[in-house]
């Protein structure tokens, strides 16, 4: 029985092993991707900071209105999820999924609207799917480029200038250091200051404070319509293009993490493991040696 045990055991170490390899290949795949990510989305965040600061300012401007500047009122949103195409990233989707989840159940509850989703990375598929949203595209993810971010501005534009749609949104991940990544929604379409502006980007001892957004006034040549019609797509492609970004990092880092967990929980089961086959190849080198102490004790008699 001693001896079935071991091989038992002297199994369970050879696939634990063969797995501690895998997770510290993954982690180390990870750790090149994140820094490489990282570094990208840092980069951009003071370009990405600057157009929302200048996305505000223009949702004031009176002079003319751009068709992006226009509120509607529908009844129907537009979700675009952002989470990864494989797994192994820990509890980064499922805190994305919760808010998802809170979000739309409390607008169609109170407030009586419909939502429907672009999709993109198969996790995020899976998930609306699994709870039954309308999916009206789905795509696998992609290197993330400014090209990208463009396709996508130019996709939500016109399902909001065509489309029934009078709220845009993206929901990602957002990317705060290598150990932390935070669910995020930002309002992309309209500019307006109720839709663009997230209070989750304030700080907390700021969040009873009222807000208040200068509304400079501007002197546009040659006209207001020229400046605008290019000025703002530039800007909204910067967003979407940053929150590609943020959660691009963010599964990377997640799953960096994750995997040097799991990678620390095998060694530690190795350990352990390796204590109980030594315990049980002791026991049975002690009964063997006790049958044959017997044995010959036996014989002398």
């Amino acid at each position: 029985m001693a001896g079935t045990n071991t091989r038992d055991i002297k199994r369970r170490i050879k696939s634990v092993t063969s797995t501690k390899k895998i997770t510290r290949a993954l982690q180390t795949v990870s750790a090149v991707k994140m820094r490489k990510a990282q570094s990208r989305t840092l980069a951009t965040r003071p370009f990405a900071e600057e157009s929302l600061s200048l996305l505000r300012r223009l949702s004031g401007l009176t002079a003319t209105r751009h068709p992006l500047l226009k509120k509607k009122n529908t009844g129907k949103q537009l979700i675009v999820l952002l989470a990864p195409d494989k797994g192994l990233t820990g509890s980064l989707t499922a805190n994305l999924w919760r808010k998802i989840s809170d979000l739309v159940k409390r607008q169609e509850q109170d407030k009586n609207r419909s939502t429907d989703f672009i999709t993109i990375g198969a996790e995020a598929e899976a998930f609306a799917r699994g709870q039954r949203f309308n999916v009206i595209r789905a795509q696998r993810s992609e290197k993330v480029d400014i090209k990208m971010a463009r396709r996508l501005r130019d996709e939500l534009v016109d399902h909001y200038l065509k489309g029934p749609y009078d709220k845009v949104i993206v929901a990602y991940t957002q990317f705060e250091n290598t150990l932390k990544q935070r669910p995020f929604i930002r309002g992309i379409l309209p500019i307006t200051l109720e839709k663009i502006v997230d209070v989750e980007e304030l700080p907390q001892e700021l969040l009873a404070q009222p807000v208040v957004f200068n509304r400079e006034a501007y002197e546009l040549e040659p006209s207001p319509a020229v400046i605008l019609d290019e000025l703002i797509p530039q800007l909204v492609s910067m967003l979407i293009y940053h929150a590609l970004l943020e959660a691009e990092a963010s599964e990377h880092s997640a799953r960096m993490i994750a995997m040097k967990n799991a990678h620390d929980n095998a060694s530690d089961l190795i350990d352990s493991l390796t204590q109980t086959f030594n315990k049980l190849r002791q026991e049975a080198i002690t009964a063997a040696l006790a049958e044959i102490s017997a044995g010959v004790a036996a014989l002398e008699k």
